[in-house]
């Protein structure tokens, strides 16, 4: 659930008479790696010095954790739709209590590791969370969300403007059949 920024450098010398020329590469009046990418590494008088990582933390609200906690108690199910990573969507869920249960794999991945149908049905069957990533949603029907809604902790993660559209539509198709 961290953002990671990479930090490098490269010393360009004295400024020139009209002084530094940036913000977009196409404009610059210094290299910025651009010789050392176009030959492959051959060429390295302009390369980037790595520096390291350096790790950032965007925390939920301070009362978000407990807020869920008081809807969940109410009856109230809160599903997270979010634009992040799955990774870092499933970390978020379970530390603001949206998720308290590992997620099940996705089918894709199910499929992928070599679990016959059988297998994946049961899987799913006894699952009470899952995470959807939006290229995922992007091929399902209408009948296929309304599915996923009904696990009991769901994260749908890395989703666009219009899917989440068809998530609420879907959603919108669970409610009225219940």
């Amino acid at each position: 659930g961290e953002r990671v920024i990479a930090f490098a450098y490269r010393e360009i010398g004295d400024a020139p008479e009209d002084g530094w020329l940036g913000g977009n590469p196409t404009d610059c009046n210094y290299t910025i790696g651009t010789n050392c990418m176009k030959s492959k590494r051959k060429e390295d008088d302009d390369a980037l010095c790595f520096l390291g990582l350096m790790s950032l933390i965007d925390p939920p609200r301070e009362a978000v954790p407990n807020s869920v906690k008081l809807c969940r108690l109410a009856g109230v199910k809160v599903i997270m739709v979010t634009g992040d990573h799955p990774v870092t969507a499933a970390a978020i869920a379970k530390t603001v209590h949206i998720m308290d249960d590992d997620p099940v794999d996705t089918i894709k991945d199910l499929v992928e590791a070599g679990k016959t149908e059988q297998e994946i049905m049961s899987l799913h069957a006894s699952a009470t969370s899952i995470v959807v990533p939006g290229w995922e949603v992007k091929e399902m029907t209408e009948e296929d969300i309304a599915q996923v809604i009904l696990y009991d902790q769901v994260v749908f993660a890395r989703t666009s403007p219009a899917q989440k559209l068809r998530i609420e539509i879907g959603r919108a198709s669970c409610r009225e059949r219940v």
